[in-house]
């Protein structure tokens, strides 16, 4: 007897959103012990290592042979599926949903699951397991579908599934070694600018004197301990706006900026899936900065990493 299938049917958001969607519902998947499908990750799955060579996006990850039978193989990244294909999919199965949800179509073979607007769904209630045994696929459509207690509990099934490609793992382990050396605390800073000049009104739209001050607050509180800034951003940034700081840029790649800020000893940065991403994958303390006017508070113990490699998380 096959397992039900739960289908993410929409994308949200870039890829922290798509992550902390994904993760949840993988957290769901292993719970209940379904299969997820999720090709609404299309324009990211390349960057990962079990989402590169399927199409589907799969959890778990199904086996050349076992996919040969009835369903399109995940295949290797050398074969990976088309970004127009993988585009196309999620199209199909988006219209799909909404077609679906619009018509109020339930059977045994497939049903939907539209949240509204700000909607959520307890992943772990009951209401969500018996809609999921009440079909062998499921459409999911929309954000908030989340399980703390799920994602937790199975937190290292998600971080396993959704490691990077060994080429971009190589490149992270290469800025970490890089920023680690002769330094004692390894900071991590988001300094997100692009989008966030228009969300919320520019509200977590900082400038470069913010950053810096926030930065010389917490070089303060590790009481003469050598301390390195490694900095990303979506934008350029000029080290020479941060006198008397040791700056490090990340490596510029949107995955391996938020892989590499995951391998820091604490973070700083405006509210964002990005970073809180980044907090979940290494396990490290972050500080939202909501306002100019707050102020750094360092945890009071930051415990540093011995191996600051992705190979741990394997």
């Amino acid at each position: 007897m096959h397992p039900p299938q739960i289908i993410i049917a929409r994308s949200y958001g870039q890829l922290g959103n798509r992550l902390f969607l994904y993760g949840h519902m993988i957290a769901a998947a292993r719970h209940y012990g379904a299969e997820l499908l999720n090709p609404c990750f299309a324009e990211y799955a390349r960057l990962f290592e079990t989402t590169a060579g399927d199409l589907w996006c799969r959890y778990p990850v199904v086996t050349a042979e076992a996919d040969s039978q009835d369903k399109p193989s995940p295949a290797d990244a050398a074969q990976a599926p088309s970004t127009r294909s993988r585009r196309l999919l999620a199209q199909a199965i988006e219209r799909s949903a909404k077609l679906l949800a619009a018509t109020r179509w339930n059977s045994r073979g497939l049903g939907v699951l539209k949240l509204g607007r700000d909607v959520a769904c307890d992943l772990a209630d009951s209401t969500f397991e018996q809609k999921l045994r009440s079909h062998r696929r499921l459409l999911t459509h929309g954000w908030l579908f989340r399980s703390e207690t799920l994602f937790r509990r199975h937190a290292d099934e998600v971080r396993s599934h959704l490691r990077p490609a060994e080429c971009h793992r190589q490149n992270i382990a290469r800025c970490i070694t890089h920023a680690r050396a002769d330094t004692d605390v390894l900071v991590g800073v988001h300094i997100r600018r692009g989008d966030y000049a228009t969300f919320q009104n520019g509200q977590y739209f900082f400038d470069d004197e913010c950053y810096r001050r926030w930065m010389h607050q917490c070089a303060e509180q590790f009481d003469g301990r050598r301390v390195t800034f490694l900095v990303c951003s979506n934008a350029p940034v000029d080290a020479e706006q941060f006198p008397g700081l040791n700056i490090v840029q990340g490596p510029g790649h949107l995955l391996e900026d938020m892989y590499t800020l995951a391998e820091t000893d604490f973070m700083i940065g405006p509210p964002s899936t990005f970073t809180g991403w980044a907090a979940f994958m290494g396990g490290n303390a972050l500080q939202y900065l909501q306002s100019k006017t707050d102020s750094v508070s360092v945890p009071d113990r930051i415990v540093r990493r011995r191996d600051h490699t992705l190979e741990s998380a394997a």
